[in-house]
């Protein structure tokens, strides 16, 4: 199963951009007995449409393109559902034991996020 977060925005260079390419580098995501075969950053850049609602839609269009086939969504939002560790390792499982090839990790832009897919979410 690979990891993959896409993101609407860019990191800049600074302290999260060199821990976010350590961690993708970490041996313990792609060692031989881990569950994870990759992690991978997909960061999209952000619309630059003049009014919100365009800018939402063009993000949700260039997410939706990122998302292989045989994938679950886990979408970061400030109003979902929090889920603790041993809950979210449940899921992993689950979804690791139904062959899903990719846990897709979306984080929206500033406008907020609409995701406009056929992908399965859970």
């Amino acid at each position: 199963m690979r990891l993959v977060v896409i993101s609407i925005g860019r990191l800049k260079q600074g302290p999260e951009r060199e821990l976010t390419e350590r961690y993708a580098q970490d041996s313990r995501i792609s060692a031989a007995n881990s569950v994870f075969a990759a992690l991978r950053f997909n960061e999209i850049p952000e619309s630059r449409a003049r009014d919100a609602a365009t800018r939402i839609a063009e993000e949700a269009a260039a997410i939706s393109e990122a998302i292989p086939a045989k994938s679950v969504l886990v979408a970061l939002d400030e109003r979902g559902d929090n889920v603790d560790s041993a809950a979210f390792a449940r899921h992993l499982g689950r979804w690791r034991d139904e062959s899903v090839a990719n846990t897709i990790f979306v984080i929206g832009g500033a406008d907020g996020l609409r995701l406009i897919c056929g992908a399965r979410q859970n």
